[in-house]
């Protein structure tokens, strides 16, 4: 009661505020002027400084935090200032501020060229490691489709090479490749367990009451799973313990079956086992040396249970924990930073189309561009080649640009090819992660992919399975 008193409380405060107000972390009613003002972390930072002391690093992971609260622009929604994460600003310089560097000199260009990847890789291991999750490789992605956009309108259109109606099918391509990025974006298939009133609405998987989500199937070999015969069922009515005096848990029947998993690292069937009674109040507890026990019906195949023990709930076949977003995924493939989501069972479809969108309209562009400030460029050389392009600024920074989107285009590519063996295929990139780690994979290829053929049904059946939209019902599993 008390926590909905404070929520409805800090509702009212926000429903109050000004274009210009917010309520800060500490839960106190500021304004975007006194934004510089009261900040111990970078007082004592520049105080430190000055005396020639090292700056701790929570100092930093202070002001960090401070700034990821201040950071804000004035809204009209009669909720206060939104806030902006601090994330998105670095590219909105970096990527405009590097390519007209590159424009100066040829060798510049090579410089700025390979030092930007080497700088965003070492940054995906230093800070999305250690942050998680954030949209930097989101931001960065954006300001340069619509910087590039932008200098393509201000600098090739002018020209008069171009015509009208290669302008506007680039723009349908771009306007395209946008939508499907915000179709990309949306939920994955994120799994919830919402025992007040047993169905989890948003996502159409049914959860009973007592109950758990719909296994698969697969023999218990080594998996510290036990099997026992429906005669035994009593166990459980009479909330008996099951194994060596210790209560493990009730039995499970299934009702379905589907095909075999692959385990990996987030399943712990030994040391998590299986704890229900009438109030879930023993769902999460540990007992490393009992086993989960499940209830075998006359002849039917058991399902496997699968449990994830950093979301403390059962999980369907092909599913797979989320260690950015920490959310289970269905038929989870992997979580791209350039769109800052997980590609799962329900964008999958959207976040292959934006890829094909976002390589057909940049080369496009850089076909049309290259034909406008360097004519005859693909004559000669099977690379672009334009030393006269830097005899202007402008033509310098438009050949610069397509420099810049060709090595975009041949890192997209490598994603775009591996998406499409992985779905000829029906294996996802987490289980041919899976595959790897414990060594089941299979090689094709002369040895360059990876193969597993677990879901396999045919390149065509694959295929067509791939582009139905996700079924909404599962077969559920009950508790007796």
């Amino acid at each position: 009661m008390g926590e909905s008193q404070r929520s409805s409380e800090e509702e009212g405060e926000m429903e109050g505020l000004c274009c210009c107000e917010y309520i800060n972390t500490q839960g106190e009613r500021s304004h975007l002027l006194m934004s510089f003002c009261d900040c111990e972390a970078l007082d004592s930072a520049a105080d430190r400084v000055f005396k020639r002391q090292k700056v701790p690093t929570s100092n930093y992971e202070a002001l960090y935090m401070t700034l990821e609260d201040r950071l804000r622009i004035p809204w009209c929604n009669g909720r206060g200032a939104k806030q902006i994460n601090p994330q998105v600003i670095p590219p909105l310089l970096l990527v405009p501020l590097s390519l007209n560097i590159a424009a100066i000199h040829p060798l510049l260009t090579a410089v700025v060229l390979v030092l930007l990847p080497i700088l965003l890789i070492r940054y995906y291991f230093r800070f999305i490691k250690i942050r998680q999750s954030g949209p930097f490789f989101l931001s960065w992605g954006l300001v340069s489709v619509g910087y590039l956009y932008s200098l393509y309108y201000r600098l090739v259109v002018p020209l008069g090479i171009v015509t009208s109606t290669e302008t506007c099918l680039l723009t349908i391509l771009m306007v395209a490749m946008l939508a499907a990025l915000t179709s990309a974006k949306q939920n994955p298939g994120f799994i919830s367990e919402k025992t007040s009133t047993g169905t989890d609405c948003t996502h159409g998987h049914a959860f009973s009451k007592n109950g758990v989500k719909n296994l698969h199937e697969e023999s218990s070999q080594g998996n510290g799973i036990q099997f026992r015969s429906s005669a035994d069922r009593h166990h459980a009515d009479s909330n008996t313990p099951v194994q060596n005096g210790s209560k493990v848990g009730h039995a499970i029947t299934t009702q379905s079956t589907n095909a075999p998993y692959q385990d990996d690292s987030t399943m712990q069937h030994t040391n998590r086992p299986l704890q229900r009674n009438g109030n879930n109040n023993n769902r999460d507890a540990k007992d490393p040396g009992q086993d989960a026990v499940i209830d075998v019906e006359d002849k039917k195949v058991v399902d496997r249970l699968l449990w994830c023990h950093l979301c403390k709930m059962p999980r369907p076949p092909r599913a797979g924990h989320c260690m950015i977003c920490k959310r289970c995924v269905l038929r989870l493939d992997h979580h791209c930073i350039w769109i800052d989501h997980c590609v799962g069972k329900n964008n999958h479809r959207s976040f292959l189309l934006t890829l094909v969108l976002f390589m057909s309209s940049a080369g496009y562009g850089v076909w049309l561009s290259l034909n406008s400030t360097c004519p005859g460029w693909y004559s000669k050389r099977w690379i672009p080649y334009c030393p006269q392009a830097y005899n202007s600024s402008s033509s310098a920074l438009v050949f610069t640009c397509c420099y810049y989107t060709l090595m975009v285009l041949t890192a997209m590519s490598g994603i775009l090819v591996s998406q499409l063996i992985n779905i000829s295929w029906n294996m996802t990139g987490r289980e041919e992660r899976v595959a790897i780690r414990h060594k089941t994979y299979k090689v094709r290829c002369c040895g360059f992919c990876v193969y597993t053929d677990k879901y396999d049904k045919g390149c065509v059946q694959n295929w067509w399975e791939f582009s139905q939209k996700p079924k909404l019902e599962k077969p559920a599993v009950q508790m007796v």
